[in-house]
């Protein structure tokens, strides 16, 4: 029995009052009323089937020419049956079972290939090593047994979008792993799936500015419908010149073979859903494709070494997520280091083309940025970062606009600083006599100022849309309310931290005091320094403000 991924309905979606159905793909990209999301029970599985979605509108004849075709749909999108016309010449492609070809799979992995249990196609799976020495504590062993053919084929979707080191021979995403992806997402009323989707294509001509050439040019650009290169001897990585462009989308570092000889009936372990073609097992190989030498997912931010592509390195997830001090490099590359020399960050080829696009189209409604991927420590997820944050198109002044936000962090950067320091001093003794970060305290800053940072962003881009100055001399109101919002809170943060902590520990006098001074408990002479620090010479550089001197009675 064949399952394709283009004409089955496979993907789940969910709508506002909590009902969920299974569509084609074709359904899923023009077919979904506004409110109606991708509905799949992991959030993973979520992000990567976006992900594929905007792949496969790029392969198709409703690529956009231009910014002039892309506005055409964005404002009259494609019906169901013209997104099912223009699949169909890569139905072929996408088998899932069979004998090939098989999406995302290597049939020479089932020659000899190592049988795994389905579950290992999780990246949270708990790995090889951890099996074996019996330190699968906290993620257990077993709790993916068999998977309906619909979960299967989106866990090996997601592994070949995210993989992360798997061992020797077992390669990372054409990413590395655990990369961060980028989204923009339309949020507008009457907005659907549609425009979230077609917000991240890139028309024809950005595309081949990217690529530098033909974007679908050399080679094919899904991997499995030709012999897969191997990274079996030395000098076999694929290199970006080597494969096309849009093979970005369809990575297969992975050598895997999915086993439907030997399925069972049963419900699937990850969705629940009774199948009579329940998948257990599959047969692994290492030395699949081996993407090196500065490839660029359009979707994915990165670093790169000044006038060095071949550096190109997408970011990753990271322990405490995407918070507003991120945002200017998820949308913006930040002003280039001193000297013109050193790593910068950039956005996503399609974030930064669509900000332009939207100031070009005069696109004006509300939009998001979707950041989130995989936390990983090499062979290992840690977490899965998910955050949503107001986006904006290109400003008129891009220039003093990237200059305002990066004073905006540079206030919220010192104003941790100075938290960090003062709780050193206050609950522990002595800042130079440890290395404790208080992470809990600054991931409270963070999110207590969040909605002021924000606020911010919103002013001065609509005092730009209104053709106003936006140079920091125009600005200042707006970052001195800023500025206060970070100082109040991270005083108040610091009270806080204070306040729960045993009260021996914060009344120990300060062992500096000497001679006559009056001793003070060490808790009183941190916050005088943390006051003195918020409101000080160094942050009034920072902010570009004339801070009013204030007194601890007004400040607190």
């Amino acid at each position: 029995m064949s399952h394709n991924l283009l004409l089955q309905s496979w993907i789940p979606v969910a709508g506002p009052a909590g009902d969920v159905r299974r569509v084609t793909v074709a359904e899923a990209v023009a077919g979904l009323a506004p409110g109606w999301r991708i509905g799949w029970p992991r959030a993973d599985f979520s992000g990567a089937t976006h992900e594929f979605l905007i792949g496969l509108l790029h392969l198709t004849d409703l690529l956009p020419a231009d910014d002039d075709a892309w506005a055409e749909l964005w404002e009259a999108p494609p019906t169901v049956e013209r997104v099912t016309a223009a699949l169909a010449p890569l139905v072929p492609q996408f088998e899932l079972d069979g004998p090939g070809p098989r999406v995302l799979q290597d049939p020479t992995a089932a020659e000899g290939g190592k049988p795994v249990e389905i579950a290992a196609l999780l990246i949270d799976s708990p790995g090889e090593n951890a099996l074996t020495r019996n330190m699968d504590i906290f993620v257990k062993r077993g709790r993916a047994g068999a998977m309906c053919p619909d979960c299967a084929a989106m866990a090996l979707i997601t592994m070949q979008s995210y993989a992360p080191s798997g061992g020797q021979g077992h390669r990372t995403s054409l990413r590395g792993g655990g990369p961060l992806t980028t989204l923009v997402t339309a949020e507008g009323a009457g907005r659907t799936l549609w425009h979230t989707l077609w917000a991240n294509v890139m028309p024809r001509d950005a595309l081949e500015d990217a690529a530098g050439g033909d974007p679908f040019a050399p080679g094919p650009v899904l991997p499995w419908t030709a012999p897969l290169r191997l990274s079996e001897a030395e000098g076999s990585q694929a290199k970006p010149h080597q494969a096309p462009f849009l093979q970005a989308f369809f990575g297969q570092p992975r050598r895997i073979w999915l086993d439907f000889e030997a399925v069972s009936a049963g419900d699937c372990a990850l969705c629940g859903r009774a199948s009579d073609r329940l998948v257990g097992r599959m047969a692994t190989k290492p030395r699949g494709v081996n993407y090196e030498g500065g490839w660029r997912h359009p979707l994915s931010p990165y670093g790169v070494e000044i006038g060095k592509p071949e550096t190109y390195a997408a970011r990753k997830g990271s322990p405490a997520g995407q918070d507003y001090r991120d945002w200017l490099g998820l949308v913006e590359t930040p002003p280039r280091p001193p000297g013109g020399k050193g790593r910068v960050r950039v956005p996503a080829l399609a974030v930064e083309h669509f900000r332009a696009r939207a100031k070009a189209l005069h696109l004006n409604e509300p939009l998001r940025l979707w950041a989130y991927g995989y936390d990983t420590d090499n062979m290992k997820a840690r977490g899965w970062n998910d955050s949503r944050m107001p986006l904006h198109p290109q400003a008129r002044n891009e220039a003093a606009f990237v200059a305002a936000v990066s004073r905006a962090v540079a206030v919220s950067d010192e104003a941790l600083h100075g938290l960090t320091r003062a709780l050193r001093v206050a609950l522990i003794g002595d800042a130079g006599d440890t290395k404790a970060e208080f992470l809990p305290q600054r991931a409270t800053l963070v999110d207590a100022t969040r909605d002021a940072f924000f606020a911010l962003l919103e002013a001065v881009a609509r005092r730009d849309a209104a053709g106003e100055s936006i140079k920091m001399e125009e600005v200042s109101p707006d970052m001195a309310r800023w500025h206060k919002a970070v100082a109040t809170a991270a005083l108040r943060v610091f009270d806080d931290a204070v306040a729960a902590t045993p009260f021996g520990a914060t009344e120990a006098f300060d062992r500096r005091a000497a001679g006559g001074e009056p001793r003070q408990p060490r808790w009183v002479r941190a916050r005088n320094d943390l006051i003195a620090g918020l409101w000080g010479k160094q942050m009034e550089a920072k902010a570009m403000l004339t801070l009013r001197p204030q007194s601890r009675e007004s400040a607190a």
